[in-house]
């Protein structure tokens, strides 16, 4: 048994032997940079120059991979991204972040997206409002911006919003009764201050015999301001088709224009109301989405987009025309 034991561990020797020896020459071969089947100081050169070749080009594409993946998160947007994207309706003015700067990858961007489930929203850099070739009302020194109903190329600040589309809508109709040749017209701007509910009951007890009964009534009562917001005179002239842009789909102003461009369109006298927030590009629903967004950046409006589109949606233009 010790006699076979110890032939097992020669020949075990005189493998491990053959097998070190083996590993010898691989390790000559693959270290042995300049081809003389030695080991020697070029030859220690050499593999430094290539293992820190190798540890460069690792460090690059980790370094490269680490600013894709900022990259994603930062959503750069560029000049090309003009041409193949619809831009947001909601809009924030913002300085340049130096994220921007300091990524190769984000070099050139003019502004990003922000990553937002509420709603889109493009953030500008302020120093490449110029690339974006949009006007901005009432200057580009607000931070948010809603774009216009009629002009996808004009963004207007929040606060200024509703204001200026009042001015703009009173102006077209001014320019309606011009076209079809009005000879007075005034727009007057109605709004609903308060309503309330006025009840009113009878009531009648049962006693002694009496068979009680009671009655109630109720009455809902409105209240508005009216403001004169134009009225003009005019000599009067043959209709030549107006061009809409805010009111393009009123029903109201568009059987105006149709029954006075019609051949026997003879009427002297019209006056019509039209709803302010039926044309204003917003609604109640956009209104508090564009509310959470702000809130997120911590921004306040002087009156939240909300408590706006209520007033809104209870104004009117009352709109009187004569031929």
């Amino acid at each position: 048994m010790e006699k076979k034991i110890g032939k097992i561990v020669k020949h075990a020797g005189i493998k491990a032997g053959d097998a070190m020896s083996k590993a010898k020459d691989v390790v000559v071969q693959a270290v042995d940079q300049n081809g003389d089947g030695k080991l020697d100081l070029e030859d220690v050169k050499l593999v430094g120059e290539q293992v820190k070749h190798e540890t460069k080009k690792i460090v690059d594409i980790t370094q490269e991979k680490m600013n894709a993946q900022k990259v994603k998160s930062l959503n750069p947007f560029y000049s090309s991204d003009l041409e193949k994207t619809t831009l947001p309706k909601l809009v924030q003015i913002v300085a340049r972040d130096k994220n921007y700067d300091e990524n190769s990858l984000c070099k050139g961007s003019i502004g990003f997206m922000s990553d937002n489930k509420t709603m889109p929203l493009l953030n500008v850099f302020s120093d490449s409002i110029q690339d974006y070739k949009l006007s901005f009302y009432p200057d580009e020194h607000n931070r948010f911006y809603y774009v216009d109903p009629s002009n996808e190329r004009l963004y207007i600040a929040l606060d200024n919003y509703y204001d200026y589309l009042k001015i703009a809508r009173v102006s077209e109709l001014q320019s309606v009764a011009q076209s079809l040749g009005a000879k007075h017209f005034k727009v007057s701007y109605k709004e609903q201050t308060e309503s309330y509910i006025n009840k009113k009951g009878v009531l009648k007890g049962k006693g002694n015999g009496i068979q009680a009964e009671a009655k109630q009534t109720v009455d809902t009562k409105s209240r508005y301001k009216m403001n004169i917001e134009s009225e003009m005179y005019f000599s009067g002239h043959q209709p030549f088709q107006p061009v809409l842009q805010y009111l393009n789909n009123d029903p109201a102003i568009n059987s105006l224009i149709s029954m006075r461009m019609a051949e026997e369109g003879d009427f002297q006298k019209q006056n019509l109301e039209i709803k302010l927030s039926d044309s204003s590009g917003l609604n109640k629903e956009l209104s508090t989405k564009i509310d959470e967004v702000l809130s997120k950046f911590k921004f306040k409006l002087e009156t939240s987009m909300s408590q706006q589109f209520k007033k809104e949606s209870n104004s009117s233009l009352i709109y009187e025309i004569e031929f």
